[in-house]
């Protein structure tokens, strides 16, 4: 996968403490591109803090690379992080769609027990270890080889079911999808949950 990241456009006030052509606004956007050119687009827009200008670049000299840096910082490491996610939205619905009665435990993804989505597919595949993982986890000397195989086998189908539309879905998640009840930015979250 290959992040890029542009500006669109930039916007700015005509004067600000006595500078022109202010940048306060940024139009961005994100391009993810996968090995078959396949594409996935996030844009949208971010004011730029003018506080501080200290440190003032006139209009005509900004670069993209400067815009681009302004741009992330007022976006926050977070938002970022999860801008650049590559997260499939049938994993993102499955956590509105899901609710805690849904969410069960499984030895299936690291050898130990953790929380999952109840789908089909997990329903399919079960929860338990396999009868040949519980006779070798009972050799001391083989134990730790079998659960490091178990976890590297889950952990490639966690990330494949949340990046890749599959019917094999083996989604983490915990009882606290309970109260999720849209697909929201990260920045919409952490404002309601200041906001209450």
């Amino acid at each position: 996968m290959a992040v890029t990241w542009s500006i669109n456009q930039l916007d700015y006030a005509l004067s600000e403490d006595g500078h022109t052509d202010v940048v306060n606004n940024s139009h961005w956007q994100c391009v993810d591109e996968d090995a078959d050119g396949n594409q996935a687009r996030v844009y949208g827009s971010v004011a730029i803090p003018t506080d501080d200008l200290s440190s003032f670049t006139p209009y005509a000299d900004i670069t993209e690379e400067q815009a681009l840096q302004w741009t992330k910082d007022a976006l926050g490491a977070d938002e970022v992080a999860s801008i650049e996610a590559n997260v499939t939205d049938e994993y993102k619905q499955a956590c509105v769609d899901y609710g805690a009665e849904d969410i069960i435990m499984t030895e299936r993804i690291s050898g130990t027990p953790c929380t999952v989505i109840n789908t089909p597919y997990v329903q399919k595949i079960g929860t338990k270890a396999t009868w040949i993982e519980n006779l070798l986890n009972k050799n001391r000397k083989l134990k730790k080889w079998v659960k490091m195989i178990r976890f590297s086998i889950g952990m490639k189908a966690t990330e494949k079911a949340a990046k890749k539309a599959t019917y094999k879905t083996v989604w983490v998640a915990g009882p606290s999808i309970e109260h999720t009840n849209a697909i929201l930015p990260t920045k919409q979250i952490i404002d309601g949950l200041i906001r209450d």
